[in-house]
């Protein structure tokens, strides 16, 4: 709930931000909820301070505050632990407010019951694992510790350790009491890499294995099996000749969640001189290009995903050379195997392929899929491993493992299922859930929530989001890819619909969260004309947290017993916001050429006054009307240089325009939004026509480079990380992944909709190059020394382009920054070099020596 501070007696004029004030920002972080939401966790992080941790009651009655923090674990209600940056461990008893502290520790854990505190401290130059009871009073050391890893449950964990030169994989378990014993050990090398399976009933890991001649470690696989106490090691004549299990984290080491198969990754022994034989072959009837190849070359030449069953001692190959790319189901008794190769060259963002799956019990593989995409959003596997669905002709599809039948399961509802972005690339709406044992489905289109039941194929919606122009989605933590570690694919949640469910809920810029309850009834937590960012529920209790902000009211913290009429707020951050001036705002509307009407954000200077007209600086990256409600605190650490907030300080007014896209026409469509949203501004009469700024990072870098070319409507402009050269960058190497970059332009945000070759026109009346002999506009081009994503070497055509034809310009090449900035020292340099460049523009200030030096 959003509550603006009162003013009472005579209302003093505040002063705006200044640097010196911008120290005093910092982002609120919410952390963590106890089991039944007495209590609650949260951050304040800074950028030039150390942030700060915060335990407070829920009713507000009692907080406590830990410096150099920001993250901890409730125990219950009975106990909160943090550690700070230096190895200060707290112990918070809730119920007495006593507070321990433990120094040197690396790290630490719960036991599932809550009754034993596990952490590893440095202690006599050595690392040793301390177990306390909750109450921090010391139980047992183990000395020589290297790696830990506990069980799902958290009633046990299993270590290895090294005492003179004895190597040891110990198991320990929490009950009433702590046992202990040996499961693994050896005197010729250290064990790693401990994994469990899914119910704690068996474990996996290496031992390492030095080859005395090549000096290649070979380790050795290990599964102990709990509930037998057996120990079975894989015999190493079980792997190819020439291969050998990949070592540490790179082995991918995991177990089947029933902890009857063994995964790990096997390495081909290349000899240097087959790695590289002194040429680069670029075949012109290669499906991926040299470069791309080399990306991925030793995963798909040198590395195979191998399967061994500990209690049959039966060991198998999952992937080969013909279909070196491969998933397990989430049961991970089936795997699903593709070659990129198959397809030839493709101009999409990810491959389509043919899929094969293969039965792991007999080694069966077969056909499953031709020229299916491999984008996340089109693939997901039921939790339980019974199902393999995905997108295709629009439409969900599902494929039974066992039955080895394909059923589309939404053909016959007509639902709709997925949209076109700007009408060149499809957004699929994608499947959120499946049923606790697989026996339905659960999937989104555009406003709602739809429940497919496989028993007779039936469809029902289950929120009525359509009728009210509310989108409903359900929330974090169920609403996200949910990844199992190295081989599983891409597993959606197991979600029960009999239980309550939370829905985060959204429509224009209102947001805000829902319950939707067993019998399909939607009711509010809260719902409103703001941004909500974050929740956590109680996993015991019906309590809720929550954070919320508004553009001119910093982010606060609120809680809730899952009725509007309960919320109440817990914490607000930045209360000194409140001390200074602040930018208003408003949304402008305005039409483009073709009498579309669009929406923008206009902000005005903070200490505004309607007797006089500003300068102002519009910003440019595709709609950003969405940000209506983001607080933004002032800083000179941003990533792209850009800060609403500083800007608006410094005496700026702020645009930020929407932008509607004509397929084909990427340029000509941001000219034509940009310069209709900036008049419209300029027709408002508080502007000074003559002092407007722009300003572009990337994409909106580009279109900044482009826009430029169209009009003398800018007195100034920035231009960070962008294309120059339509033709040129799309006959360029994406040098992160190795791509060429056409896929961008045909089927992805460039927009063009077809090849250089098929439009060639198109591609020349939408590149900067072509018009840069038109601009009259000064610019301050800059980019990172590093970029992977926009090779640097644009920004360098676009300055020498200006050079030559004797325009103001001045370039910045940040080194050891990429595409954003992420260094500190780089973003505040740029941040005053943003302060310098538009002062000497648009507010006549004196120019910087950097610029009087590079412009005049």
């Amino acid at each position: 709930m959003l509550v603006a501070c009162p003013n009472y007696g005579q209302v003093l004029p505040k002063k705006a931000v200044t640097e010196s004030d911008y120290h005093l920002w910092g982002t609120l972080y919410t952390d963590k909820i106890s089991d039944k939401g007495n209590w609650v966790s949260y951050a304040m992080r800074y950028d030039e301070s150390p942030d700060t941790l915060f335990v407070k009651r829920s009713d507000g009655k009692k907080v406590y505050t830990f410096a150099k923090s920001n993250a901890g674990a409730f125990s219950g209600d009975r106990q909160f632990v943090c550690l700070d940056i230096d190895g200060r461990l707290s112990l918070l008893d809730l119920e007495k407010g006593k507070i321990s502290v433990i120094e040197e520790v690396e790290s630490y854990s719960f036991s599932g019951n809550g009754d034993y505190l596990i952490s590893v401290e440095r202690k006599a130059k050595q690392r040793v694992l301390q177990l306390r009871n909750s109450g921090g009073e010391l139980l047992q050391s183990i000395a020589g510790i290297d790696q830990f890893r506990m069980s799902s449950s958290k009633d046990a964990l299993v270590c290895t350790i090294e005492n003179g030169g004895v190597y040891q994989v110990l198991m320990v378990t929490f009950g009433s009491t702590i046992g202990k014993s040996v499961v693994a050990e050896s005197g010729s090398g250290k064990f790693s890499q401990l994994i469990w399976n899914a119910d704690g009933q068996s474990v996996a890991f290496l031992r390492e294995s030095k080859d005395s001649i090549s000096g290649i470690n070979r380790p050795a696989v290990f599964c102990f099996s709990v509930k037998n106490t057996t120990l079975f090691q894989m015999e190493p004549n079980k792997i190819p000749d020439s291969f050998y299990v990949e070592s540490e984290f790179a082995s991918g080491l995991t177990l089947s969640p029933d902890g009857k198969r063994v995964f790990f990754t096997i390495r081909k022994e290349v000899a240097i001189a087959e790695k590289f034989d002194g040429a680069q072959v670029w075949n012109g009837n290669d499906a991926v290009v040299y470069s791309e190849r080399q990306t991925v070359e030793d995963l798909e030449f040198n590395t195979r995903i191998a399967a061994w069953w500990p209690e049959q001692d039966r060991f198998m190959l999952i992937t080969d050379q013909s279909k070196p790319f491969g998933f397990l189901n989430a049961s991970e008794d089936f795997a699903i195997t593709y070659n990129k190769n198959d397809l030839g060259p493709q101009y999409i963002m990810e491959r389509n392929v043919n899929f094969f799956v293969t039965d792991l019990e007999t080694g069966q593989r077969n056909l499953l899929l031709e020229n299916q995409s491999t984008q996340l959003e089109t693939l997901s596997l039921s939790p339980g491993g019974k199902y393999f669905a995905y997108f295709k002709d629009n439409d969900w599809w599902v494929y039974n493992f066992v039955t080895r039948t394909h059923s589309n399961i939404t053909g016959r509802h007509e639902l709709q299922l997925a949209d076109w972005e700007d009408k060149i690339w499809p957004i699929n709406y994608r499947i959120v859930g499946w049923g606790v044992h697989d026996e339905y489905i659960l999937l989104y289109d555009q406003f709602d929530i739809w429940q497919i039941d496989f028993k007779g194929n039936k469809a029902v919606r289950l929120t009525r989001g359509k009728e009210s122009g509310i989108t409903f989605r359900i929330a974090p933590p169920v609403d996200r890819e949910f990844f199992v570690p190295y081989f599983t694919g891409h597993i959606d949640a197991a979600i029960n619909t009999k239980n309550k469910i939370m829905l985060s809920a959204k429509r224009n810029n209102e947001s805000g969260y829902f319950i939707l309850g067993p019998k399909k009834n939607v009711e509010p937590i809260f719902f409103g004309d703001f941004l909500t960012t974050k929740i956590l529920k109680a996993s015991k209790a019906n309590v809720y947290v929550y954070e919320s902000q508004k553009y001119n009211s910093p982010p606060e913290l609120s809680i809730s017993m899952g009725k509007e009429e309960t919320n109440t707020k817990l914490y607000q951050s930045n209360l000194q916001h409140y001390k200074y001036a602040w930018a208003k705002q408003e949304k402008i509307y305005y039409r483009d050429s073709k009498n579309s009407l669009l929406t923008g954000i206009l902000y005005y200077p903070a200490a505004y006054s309607p007797e006089k007209k500003y300068p102002m600086i519009v910003h440019i990256y595709e709609k950003q009307s969405y940000l209506l409600h983001y607080y933004i605190n002032p800083s000179l650490h941003n990533m792209a240089g850009f800060n609403t907030s500083n800007l608006t300080a410094q005496g700026y007014f702020v645009l930020l325009p929407d932008i509607e896209y004509e397929l084909g026409n990427p340029g000509v469509s941001a000219a034509d939004c940009v310069i209709a949203a900036t008049k419209a501004v300029v027709n408002k009469d508080v502007v000074d026509n003559s002092k407007i700024g722009l300003i572009g990072h990337s994409f909106g870098g580009y279109e900044t480079n482009f826009i430029l070319g169209q009009t003398n409507l800018f007195a100034s402009a920035i231009s960070g990380a962008s294309v120059f050269d339509l033709a040129g960058w799309y006959l360029s190497i994406g040098w992160t992944f190795g791509r060429p970059e056409m896929w961008r332009f045909e089927s992805q945000q460039w927009r063009m909709g077809k090849s250089l070759f098929e439009d060639r026109k198109g591609y020349e009346r939408n590149s900067p190059l072509n018009f840069v002999d038109k601009i009259e506009t000064p610019v301050l081009i800059w980019t990172g020394e590093e970029d992977r994503q926009i090779h640097y070497y644009q920004s360098i055509a676009f300055y020498l382009a200006m050079q030559r034809l004797k325009k103001s310009a001045v370039l910045l090449v940040y080194r050891g920054d990429g595409h954003a900035l992420v260094k500190k020292e780089n973003q505040q340099n740029f941040a005053h070099r943003i302060e310098d460049w538009f002062g000497y523009y648009l507010k006549g200030e004196s120019p910087k020596k950097w610029i009087a030096e590079g412009v005049q």
